[in-house]
């Protein structure tokens, strides 16, 4: 079954959750903001439009720095610029035996709920109608 997620609701979920990246077996490389609370693919959007291997996940990527020959043939100074800032941020990541945790950010006790997120994906799109005007209104019964 698929599912049908666009890019709004990608960036949602980026927006409403954090990421503590432990053994990165749940983590997207390319797609996660889990690069200190950034995403890989928009610190280095050239390098990403070269990316062969688009699901892999940080485990995979960073155990092994897969991730650095997963690119095609780069052309321009700007794809290098970009693969060198991302190597930068990337050399430091230390993956533990834990499983990297996904909290949401918009109540106390981290857990999501599918109520809070209809409500901050919707909210603002709909007008608070005035039904007691309505009732008030000086019309005429129904006959």
């Amino acid at each position: 079954m698929t599912l049908s997620c666009d890019d709004s609701d990608k960036r949602l979920f980026q927006a409403t959750t954090k990421i503590t990246l432990g053994d990165g077996a749940r983590t997207s490389f390319r797609n996660d903001h889990w690069l200190n609370g950034l995403c890989p693919k928009d610190v280095a959007p050239l390098c990403f439009r070269l990316d062969k291997l688009k699901q892999r996940c940080v485990q995979v990527e960073i155990s092994s720095n897969d991730w650095i020959v997963s690119f095609r043939q780069f052309t321009t100074v700007e794809e290098l610029h970009d693969l060198v800032q991302l190597g930068g941020m990337t050399q430091d990541i230390k993956l533990s035996q834990q499983p990297d945790e996904i909290t949401w950010n918009w109540n106390p006790s981290g857990v999501y709920s599918s109520k809070e997120a209809y409500s901050y994906q919707f909210a603002g799109t709909f007008a608070r109608l005035d039904f007691d005007a309505l009732w008030k209104s000086p019309a005429e019964l129904k006959m």
